[in-house]
């Protein structure tokens, strides 16, 4: 008999290897997810008020060539293609986005002051240094001091000298070619789904193989010995090789009594942020001037607002963006910090007055999402507690892969965790080597 699957979590991971797992033919599989619906970080709601909101400022965009072949089979109507008009809010401007690319948009002194210590990639940095010191060594002090501080900090939660700077490939844009990086990114260009926010996308491949999915069970006992799960609903399941995709620290809790000291003491050193996601719907015209805009400054709470009725009509009531318009305003968690009232949010969001021109508009809908996992942190000893933890996992045949089940931000983007969840499969039943996880 072929050997027993299981999956944990219907995010972008769990539906990739089980989307996988179709497309193989293969069938001695099943996926348990907690919630009663698909999507995990990557989902999305609807209020009472008809106004859509997803978990995050998420868009769609990939470099993957079997994450494009997986979208073009929903068909060429299923997208809205955008192209990205970002910006960050400082001196009372909005700077396009890269900020290092734009230096020109600063303040004239501010501006000079920038250029003059501007660093450039000829210099060598060890992919030992901290965050902190590839920052200033990058892009220089002064930078360094008016944005990339302030806001990492801000979006991070943490000292940006607790963190490692090995992950920094695809996530900020080098000093050099100035003038041909204006775009620079892989979101330059990016699509929205058309109906039901970001977290449609994942409905509808849920769709797929909903008939091997259970929902409504989260998953509160794995017993690597006998190879089991326990369900909060008395289910039980038995594995030859599981597949987690929530979150690594709760995989080795699940693991107690049979997860060692030395393990539960790495997983204790892994650090990450939450995050709570307000939703602001008005009366008033979508203005489609920015798509998110970024915001370093202390005074604001949020350090992203995504003008999300500019993405699709279907995320407002009525489906009219002449008479609707919302935003979506991010803002970091770290232990006992307050989250900040809708009426806290508000009030900023009439403060920024640019890019996103709200002042004139009635509220009509104010809703607030908790999310206990946003961000995994690349703390500076993530690579010693993750290969500690990975190797104890796959001794066991448990393979934790995905945003937080793999412990890399740097890899948690939804087409990199799709694909995560398919090479995974891949790799089990087809001895094929993994491509986007790589192993500490």
């Amino acid at each position: 008999m072929p050997p027993r699957i299981l999956i944990l979590g219907a995010g972008p991971t769990g539906l990739g290897a089980a989307l996988r797992c179709v497309e193989l033919g293969y069938t001695n599989w099943k996926l348990y997810e907690k919630n009663p619906t698909a999507g995990g970080l990557a989902g999305s709601l609807r209020d009472s008020k008809g106004f859509s909101w997803d978990f995050g400022g998420h868009v769609f965009f990939s470099k993957y060539k079997r994450i494009h072949d997986l979208i073009q089979t929903l068909g060429s109507s299923f997208f809205i293609s955008h192209s990205r008009r970002a910006f960050i809010h400082l001196f009372g401007l909005h700077i396009p986005y890269p900020f290092q690319q734009h230096l020109e948009h600063l303040p004239q002194d501010i501006s000079r002051l920038c250029r003059q210590t501007h660093a450039t990639d000829t210099e060598e940095l060890s992919s030992g240094k901290d965050f902190k010191t590839w920052l200033e060594k990058k892009f220089g002090p002064h930078q360094y001091r008016i944005f990339f501080c302030p806001y990492n900090t801000k979006v991070c939660g943490y000292p940006l000298s607790e963190l490692s700077s090995t992950w920094m490939d695809q996530r900020i844009s080098p000093p050099s070619h100035i003038e041909q990086q204006k775009n620079w990114g892989p979101n330059s260009r990016f699509y929205y789904p058309v109906q039901g926010g970001m977290g449609g996308l994942f409905q509808s491949l849920a769709q797929r193989v909903n008939d091997f999915i259970a929902y409504d069970q989260e998953i509160i006992q794995i017993d690597p010995i006998n190879r089991t799960i326990k369900c909060q609903s008395g289910l039980t399941d038995s594995f030859d090789m599981l597949i987690s995709t929530g979150p690594l620290t709760k995989l080795i809790t699940a693991l107690r009594p049979n997860a060692p000291e030395t393990i539960e003491s790495s997983a204790r050193r892994l650090r990450w942020n939450s995050s709570s996601i307000t939703g602001m719907g008005f009366r008033g015209a979508t203005d489609k001037k920015a798509t998110w805009v970024y915001y370093p400054e202390p005074q604001f709470s949020f350090h992203r607002v995504s003008a999300l009725s500019s993405y699709s009509a279907d995320v407002v009531p009525d489906n009219n963006p002449d008479r609707f318009s919302s935003f979506l305003c991010e803002t970091t968690l770290v232990d006992s910090t307050k989250v900040p009232s809708s009426a806290e949010i508000l009030s900023n969001l009439y403060n920024t007055n640019l890019s996103l021109p709200v002042e004139h508009k009635e509220l009509v809908s104010a809703t607030q999402i908790f999310l206990p996992y946003s961000y995994p942190i690349p703390t500076c000893d993530r690579e010693h507690h993750l290969s500690i933890l990975q190797s104890f996992l796959e001794s066991n045949s448990i393979y934790s892969r995905g945003r937080f089940g793999g412990w890399r931000y740097e890899t948690g983007n939804m087409d990199h965790c799709l694909l995560q969840g398919m090479e995974i499969i891949d790799r089990l039943l087809l001895d094929k080597k993994e491509t986007v996880y790589r192993m500490p």
